[in-house]
């Protein structure tokens, strides 16, 4: 399985601009997903084709688009600062948001994991690899519905000498042997080929596989001390990890 890790770039903007860089970025990307999906109602009314007002299904995938642009918003108002906060919870918050999909959802066995961190950029990221996955993960995969499965966990590690340089300008900050946590989302889906897995975290992609929201995780990483990666197979699936500092300083 090929394996490719993201580091932050080097950056030099300011706290509120970074901030406002992120939510600009964000609420891009969730409007045009809705703007797009709407748009698909307008050219059947143009056409003059009935639109079957009794299924809700789109509609309901378009309201949970307008939710996140909603929450958006709001921690984009909120003082960013860090706070006590369970990743049991981030994953159990995830699981009943892909409750309503036709998929098997599962929390692997996650030990009770307390961080001290910024809460709304991780669990923003995170959803951003859930919904990845369920949103791409089985595009062109020949898994048959019933064992169609996305894996949710979360661990606590102490961190290596080389794992500290993933954390660009904030290696310095920390020491070997300090408790991270890694938080991941595993498919079993078509997975990426190994030459587009560094793709997957531009903001234009040439590879249809990964959407515009994983570009993000720049501004994420830097904000919550950590990095990312993405391990896959084709035909086998993918899993993306989230790593960040237990006690961000």
């Amino acid at each position: 399985m090929a394996k490719y890790i993201h580091t932050p770039e080097d950056r030099e903007f300011g706290k509120d601009t970074e901030d406002w860089i992120f939510l600009n970025e964000h609420l891009g990307h969730d409007f045009g997903t809705v703007l797009h999906g709407l748009s698909g109602y307008i050219d059947e009314g143009i056409r003059g084709e009935t639109i079957i007002l009794n299924d809700f299904s789109e509609m309901k995938i378009l309201n949970e688009h307008i939710n996140r642009i909603y929450d958006a918003i709001k921690f984009g108002y909120q003082k960013i600062a860090k706070e006590n906060f369970s990743i049991k919870k981030i994953l159990q918050l995830n699981k009943e948001m892909l409750s309503k999909r036709e998929l098997c959802v599962l929390i692997q066995d996650t030990p009770k994991i307390i961080c001290y961190n910024i809460k709304n950029k991780i669990y923003l990221q995170y959803f951003n690899f859930v919904k990845n996955a369920y949103e791409h993960g089985f595009k062109n995969s020949q898994v048959p519905y019933e064992e169609k499965k996305i894996i949710l966990g979360a661990e606590v590690f102490p961190i290596s000498e080389e794992q500290l340089t993933y954390l660009g300008r904030n290696h310095n900050l920390y020491r070997v042997g300090e408790d991270f946590v890694r938080a991941y989302v595993k498919d079993n889906g078509c997975g990426i080929p190994e030459e587009n897995l560094e793709k997957v975290f531009k903001r234009k992609p040439s590879t249809s596989e990964r959407g515009v929201g994983l570009s993000l995780i720049d501004w994420v990483c830097d904000s919550i001390h950590g990095y990312a990666s993405v391990e896959s197979e084709v035909g086998k699936g993918s899993e993306f990890s989230l790593y960040f500092a237990r006690e961000r300083k």
